[in-house]
C-alpha cells in the first residue's frame, strides 16, 4: 500500500488477544491461532502493541506486497490477517450488544423506582414498584452474574 507520496506504508490489523499464542512463537516469528491452523508473522516485519482486549498488529508493506517472489504466501497472509481482524470485530460487536442490553435493563429498573418516589405516592405503590424493579434486575442474572450481584447488594442495602 502506498501513501500520497508513493512511499510504502504499514498495514494495521486488530486481533483478539486470545488468538495470540506466545508458546508457539519461533525466534523469528510471532504465532497466532486461526480457524484453519496457524499464522506466523515475521518479527522483523511486525510490530505488536497490546491493549486491554486486543492486539494491534502493524505489518510492513514489503511483507504483504504482491511484487515479491512468494506472491501466493503474501496473498494468503493478507487474507488470514483480514479474517483474524473480522473475528475480533464481530467479537467486539457482540460484547457491545451485551453492554447495551445491561444498560437498558438498569435504566428501566431505575425508571420504575423513580416513578414511585415522592411524598404523594402510597406505601403499597412503592412496594409494588420495588417488586417490579427487582423482577427487571433478575434478567441480569443470566446476562452478567457479576453485575447482578453488585446491583443486588446495592438494592437490598
Amino acid at each position: 500500500m502506498l501513501n500520497q507520496n508513493n512511499l510504502p506504508m504499514a498495514q494495521i490489523y486488530h486481533f483478539k488477544k486470545s488468538s495470540r499464542d506466545k508458546k508457539s512463537d519461533y525466534d523469528t516469528s510471532y504465532a497466532f491461532r486461526t480457524y484453519t491452523g496457524w499464522l506466523h508473522l515475521n518479527k522483523m516485519a511486525t510490530k505488536l502493541t497490546e491493549f486491554d482486549d486486543y492486539i494491534e498488529v502493524e505489518l510492513e508493506d514489503w511483507y504483504l506486497s504482491n511484487d515479491n517472489k512468494n506472491i501466493d504466501q503474501a496473498i494468503k497472509r493478507r487474507l488470514t490477517c483480514e479474517k483474524l481482524q473480522d473475528s475480533y470485530l464481530s467479537y467486539k460487536q457482540k460484547k457491545m450488544t451485551k453492554k447495551e442490553r445491561i444498560d437498558k435493563i438498569l435504566k428501566e429498573s431505575h425508571l420504575i423506582i423513580n416513578e414511585a418516589t415522592g411524598t404523594d405516592i402510597t406505601k403499597s405503590k412503592k412496594e409494588e414498584a420495588r417488586r417490579e424493579s427487582k423482577k427487571k434486575l433478575k434478567e441480569l442474572k443470566d446476562l452478567d452474574p457479576v453485575i447482578y450481584e453488585r446491583v443486588k447488594v446495592a438494592f437490598d442495602g
